[in-house]
């Protein structure tokens, strides 16, 4: 805190304060009067202002402040409310860190006696800037220094300059030309013992969707120059060139496909990426579907306000009504998640289910079952079309649920003819041994296992399904074995 003195009466006290997150205000100014005890807030700007400081003579109050990337020293004149960027691009400030509270954000600022300059630390030197002109000089400084050093400990660390091998993919799908799936910010297509790279590129594709009537895959790609945008890629012929879609830059995710692979509908991210907003703090994002026009066509909003059921993030899940007419999709609501239904022609959204524990839930094409992940765990119930939503938990045994995982596994999704469901666990897709489930009657059942050589060393042969594959239910029977990548 910083205070002006008239003899030994205290005038008025300046000091810094947290008031919410970095992004949304972060360290405002308070002023505290000591004849009435009450405080309010003095400076508060987007950016955050902290370490006051007032002049000698009580005419001037310097401040830190963050403008976009950019720290800046801020003159603020006490009598008039103007102020000015007295020094520009300073060190990084601690705005966002703990100890920026504790041991101040910038507190290496002081004013001259006099009252015509501020010293401040930058760059590793000390330098002093006039208040009239904004003049600055360097102030040469030296200081013996005695330190012990100690050798550092070095271990050699191979890095992988051609091939690396990876440890976990996600979005993974079985289609009619192979295993689609995201590593490492690119595409795979995995088919038998060949694994091709479909994008190459510097930037990171995610949340694909495969066109099986035009060979085509649909997919999202960042930059942190041109932000996030929409592509498709067709994977007939050799030669392949991604093709980008029609959309402003935002942040995208969740794509999914109708039927006729027609209409593509995706999720778009709020505009305040370009004002220097936080991906991770997007709570609030708007449901966009493309026709064969491909023009942006806004259906509603999404919220996905806290996942708290879960360590991770995960994206929105969203499916197609065979019709083509609507879409279901989960929604995180404070501690719930609602699995709604929307018209596409417009209308407000009709709550189906909710899932008090879930982290995501995704319903199957058919309408009939919905998957979803509750504890580490996958789920399967039946989906309810009509009538009050009831809550669904396998944990707290609310509602008709069974669990389909013999482990944990992510990443759940449906096959077209919805029979199958798949999963990812780990580094492979490798699905040999998993367990059997044959639907009949609108009830799924048990089949028997299929023996297999277990991935583990030291397993059993019995061991009765893959630790380290994605797991695979499916009502046509049989077994299958999944490539790995």
């Amino acid at each position: 805190f910083t205070a002006f003195y008239m003899g030994r009466q205290i005038l008025m006290v300046f000091f810094g304060q947290p008031a919410g997150a970095f992004g949304q205000g972060g360290l405002q100014i308070q002023r505290y009067d000591p004849r009435t005890g009450a405080t309010h807030p003095y400076i508060e700007r987007v950016g955050g202002t902290a370490d006051p400081l007032i002049s000698p003579d009580g005419r001037y109050l310097a401040y830190i402040h963050r403008d976009d990337l950019t720290t800046q020293l801020i003159l603020h004149e006490l009598a008039t409310q103007t102020e000015r960027v007295l020094v520009d691009k300073l060190d990084r400030d601690r705005m966002e860190s703990g100890p920026g509270v504790t041991f101040g954000v910038y507190p290496n600022v002081s004013w001259d006696p006099s009252g015509r300059e501020i010293f401040y630390a930058k760059g590793g030197k000390i330098h002093a800037t006039a208040v009239a002109d904004g003049a600055t000089r360097e102030i040469p400084f030296q200081a013996p220094v005695r330190r012990e050093l100690a050798e550092t400990i070095r271990f050699p660390v191979p890095i992988p300059v051609d091939r690396a091998r990876s440890r976990s993919h996600r979005w993974a799908q079985r289609t009619d030309v192979g295993i689609l799936s995201v590593a490492l910010g690119d595409l795979y297509l995995k088919s038998g013992d060949h694994l091709t790279n479909l994008t190459r590129s510097p930037a990171l594709e995610s949340s694909p969707v495969y066109d099986p009537a035009t060979k085509t895959v649909y997919y999202t790609a960042w930059t942190d120059d041109s932000l996030g945008s929409l592509w498709s890629l067709s994977l007939r012929g050799e030669r392949r060139v991604p093709q980008r879609l029609a959309g402003r830059p935002a942040q995208y995710g969740a794509l999914t496909l109708s039927a006729d692979g027609r209409t593509l509908a995706y999720l778009r991210g709020d505009d305040d990426l370009n004002r220097g907003g936080v991906i991770d703090h997007q709570k609030e994002f708007t449901l966009v579907m493309q026709g064969p026009d491909r023009v942006d066509h806004e259906v509603g909003p999404v919220s996905w306000d806290n996942d708290v059921n879960t360590t991770m993030r995960h994206p929105p899940a969203m499916t197609f009504a065979p019709d083509g007419g609507s879409i279901i999709y989960d929604e995180f609501v404070r501690d719930t998640l609602y699995l709604k239904q929307v018209r596409l022609g417009g209308g407000d959204p009709r709550t189906l289910m909710l899932f008090p524990h879930a982290a995501t839930a995704v319903s199957s094409p058919d309408l009939e079952w919905v998957a979803f992940r509750e504890y580490q765990r996958t789920y399967l119930a039946p989906l309810q079309l009509g009538g009050k939503a009831p809550a669904i938990s396998g944990f707290d045994r609310q509602g008709s649920t069974f669990r389909v995982d013999l482990e944990d596994g992510e990443d759940v999704r449906w096959t077209a003819d919805s029979k199958v469901i798949n999963w990812v666990r780990g580094p492979s897709f490798r699905g040999s041994g998993s367990t059997t489930w044959s639907r009949s009657g609108g009830r799924w059942r048990r089949r028997p296992t299929c023996r297999s050589t277990s991935p583990w060393p030291g397993r059993p042969e019995r061991w009765p399904w893959s630790t380290r594959g994605s797991s695979r239910w499916t009502a046509a029977g049989g077994c299958s074995r999944m490539p790995r990548s």
